[in-house]
């Protein structure tokens, strides 16, 4: 369920748009932002609060690599891992920041 500041917060930015389903993306951030992930549970909720189907929300929702769908820390480390960072050596990058933090 959605608690009253997120849905003041996702009435906010549903008014910047011309329909309440274009808020969807801004909704997830929001949500995420108290929660610090999205679960189905709150997928559904968004759904129903912007008039939308689940499915269109968790579309949105799996499209953007940054909207966590599981739980996760406080803190999030992302390491690019595109062709040109693979090339740099992001891989030292990565074992190192493994082992430093034992993750």
């Amino acid at each position: 369920m959605l608690s009253e500041e997120e849905k003041k917060e996702i009435e906010e930015e549903a008014r910047q748009y011309p329909t309440r389903k274009a808020a969807c993306l801004e909704a997830l951030k929001i949500v995420q932002k108290h929660r610090r992930w999205v679960s189905d549970e709150n997928i559904r909720d968004i759904a129903a609060f912007l008039n939308m189907a689940a499915e269109e929300v968790e579309n949105v929702a799996t499209f953007y690599n940054l909207v966590f769908r599981k739980p996760v820390g406080r803190h999030v480390i992302l390491v690019c891992d595109s062709i040109s960072c693979w090339i740099m050596g992001y891989d030292n990058v990565l074992a190192y920041l493994g082992n430093k933090l034992g993750i």
